[in-house]
């Protein structure tokens, strides 16, 4: 997996067969597995610059870490300099798992954010009846926490535990640790309505890490869907495209065949496995994905294909396998990303975008850095493009001839809400003009 590894290292925990009260011995095994891992899976590890970090020089510092590792007042803190060590690695992927009965010593506010031009915007509440009282509305967005700047709070309590480099990406991932501290602590948070009224509300810590108003935000899997007005059909995959969600998406595809759109919604996916089927219900190839053909990462060399995945033959393929295999679906296809759209949702939607097939909405860094096709407007709008009846030669788009729809869409307030109708206007109001 080479520098993809998302460690989940800690399985390392197993290591030790408690999981706190790690004494020093535990804590050095637990460092030093962590390490080889790392000098394993990251190509060029010991020599290789990269923007956020010299990696000779966490190579060289394994002794002090050790010492910091084991100076940690408490398990839990052992954990976070562990984590916090690894974000140095600057890849946007790897990170760590805390073992599920440390003491919880810190914990959240059940608010969902996400950043959309340079705003911190709650996109989500919790049942919680602190939440639910407090006044704070969808779409309003978070200025200040404890008298400081948003901004300010985040990247310097919030960027330490995150390991994205591209800072638009590094902001979305620790924009969603605004709300962390320690657990029971009381914090004040100012927020702006859009029409610019402020005001403040003071929250308790006490989600619980572990109770349902926090599941039901962060830690919901499977698949949400919804008829829309104009025929388009929604589907929310939550955190990850499971293989039930996406055997689920391709059932309500066909069911619902005639459907002038489908929504595909991967804000939230950071995992998962790649939905085969579903890419051929989009009739995005004409090939199974099965025996004949793999999607690929293209290499640093190859110029060909501008580092965008493509398809590639593993063998000969019969010509009654070049046509295209229905059921298809014929409608747009529109998928919602955001900078915290990562892992297995970047396999899925390289193909999309590099056959033109489907609409991208969401910020300019979309994908983390796994997609290269972002089409942007300026702040508060982007563009969408679609393709109606992709042709293909050999199994390669040949990328011409295609008719481009475009069109503004506000990514703030209107996509912090979730309205039907800034999604529904998107498909009402576009305009084709030709490539």
């Amino acid at each position: 997996m080479k520098s993809r590894i998302v460690l989940t290292l800690l399985c390392i925990a197993l290591l030790s067969l408690k999981a706190f009260a790690l004494d020093s011995a535990e804590r050095a095994a637990l460092w030093t597995k962590t390490w080889v891992a790392v000098r394993d899976h990251f190509v060029g590890f010991e020599t290789t610059t990269r923007r956020t970090m010299d990696r000779r020089q966490w190579a060289r510092d394994f002794d002090p870490i050790l010492r910091g590792l084991l100076n940690a007042p408490t398990d839990v803190e052992f954990w976070r300099i562990l984590r916090m060590k690894l974000a140095e690695l600057g890849d946007g992927q790897t990170t760590i798992e805390f073992p599920d009965d440390l003491p919880q010593e810190y914990d959240t506010v059940p608010i969902r954010i996400l950043v959309a031009e340079e705003k911190v915007l709650v996109c989500e509440l919790s049942g919680s009846p602190e939440v639910r009282s407090s006044g704070v509305q969808i779409g309003d967005e978070l200025i200040a926490v404890d008298e400081i700047p948003v901004w300010e709070w985040i990247e310097t309590e919030c960027f330490p535990h995150v390991s994205a480099s591209a800072l638009p990406a590094k902001r979305a991932q620790a924009a969603q640790r605004v709300f962390t501290g320690k657990a029971g602590t009381k914090a004040s948070f100012r927020f702006r309505r859009p029409n610019g009224d402020e005001y403040e509300v003071i929250f308790v810590r006490d989600s619980g890490l572990r109770n349902t108003y926090y599941h039901e935000l962060f830690a919901r899997s499977g698949l949400d869907s919804r008829l829309m007005g104009g025929g388009i059909l929604y589907l929310d995959f939550h955190h990850a495209l499971t293989a039930a969600a996406a055997e689920d998406a391709v059932r309500l595809l066909d069911e619902n065949s005639e459907a002038s759109a489908v929504i595909l919604d991967l804000r939230d996916v950071s995992g998962g496995e790649l939905p085969r089927e579903l890419l051929a219900r989009l009739a995005l190839f004409p090939l199974p994905l099965g025996p004949y053909c793999e999607i690929v990462q293209p290499s640093q060399r190859d110029t060909t294909h501008n580092g965008v995945w493509y398809l590639r033959h593993k063998e000969d393929v019969p010509e009654e396998m070049l046509a295209p295999r229905p059921p298809v679906f014929r409608g747009k296809v529109m998928v919602l990303v955001n900078a915290l759209t990562s892992g297995v949702a970047e396999q899925f939607l390289q193909p999309l975008v590099w056959a033109k097939r489907a609409v991208l909405i969401g910020e300019p860094t979309a994908g983390a850095g796994g997609i290269t096709h972002r089409i942007e407007f300026g702040k508060g709008a982007c563009a969408v493009i679609t393709v109606r009846e992709p042709y293909w030669e050999n199994g390669y788009g040949n990328g011409k001839g295609f008719p481009v729809d475009v069109v503004s869409v506000p990514t703030a307030a209107g996509l912090a809400e979730g309205r039907d109708e800034v999604l529904e206007a998107a498909f009402a109001n576009l305009r084709t003009t030709s490539k």
